[in-house]
Order: structure tokens, then C-alpha cells, then sequence
């Protein structure tokens, strides 16, 4: 009994904390936390190979209020969710669709 309810805490705690990406194929999204003395910056980097510019939509959970930006074909930006977040790991919540 007590084997099957650690892991099912196990799998609880996977899926609570799953990334929620809808992006085209050609879209790639990397995650990013970096302590910066007074807490971590989570962030995004978005590269669009696309051969249109795609608009996102993103947030955290540590940052539920959404931002919304462009990225034009062939190129990446880097996006900003948090600063000054109390720990490294953040839940992502990101939408991308061509033009």
C-alpha cells in the first residue's frame, strides 16, 4: 500500500507541473531560470523556422498574467516571464500560431 501511494504521488506531481506548448513543428521553445542574486528570472527563447512569422502567447505559473509578442520568420527572441522568483522550476503555459 504505502509503494502504490508514492507513486502515485510521483505520478500527481508530473502531470501538476507539465508544460502546456501548442506551436507549429517549425517553432522551437527552450526554458530558462537563472538565479540573479535576488531570485531567478524565468524566461523563454522562441526561434521561429518558419517561413512566416508566427504570434505567441505566453505565461507562467509564476507569472499568470499572458504576454503576447510576434516573431518573424528566421529569427528567435528571448522573452521574460518572472523576476525575482522564489525557485527555479516554472510551469509554462505557451501558444503559437502562424500569421
Amino acid at each position: 500500500m504505502r509503494t502504490l501511494a508514492v507513486l502515485g504521488l510521483i505520478g500527481f506531481a508530473s502531470v501538476a507541473y507539465a508544460d502546456a506548448v501548442t506551436t507549429p513543428d517549425c517553432v522551437s521553445v527552450r526554458k530558462s531560470a537563472d538565479y540573479r542574486g535576488y531570485g531567478y528570472t524565468h524566461a523563454i527563447h522562441v526561434t521561429n523556422s518558419c517561413d512566416e512569422a508566427i504570434r505567441c502567447t505566453a505565461s507562467a505559473d509564476s507569472a499568470p498574467d499572458p504576454i503576447r509578442f510576434e516573431v518573424r520568420a528566421g529569427q528567435a527572441v528571448d522573452k521574460t516571464l518572472k523576476i525575482g522568483a522564489p525557485g527555479s522550476s516554472f510551469e509554462l503555459t505557451l501558444r503559437c500560431e502562424k500569421r
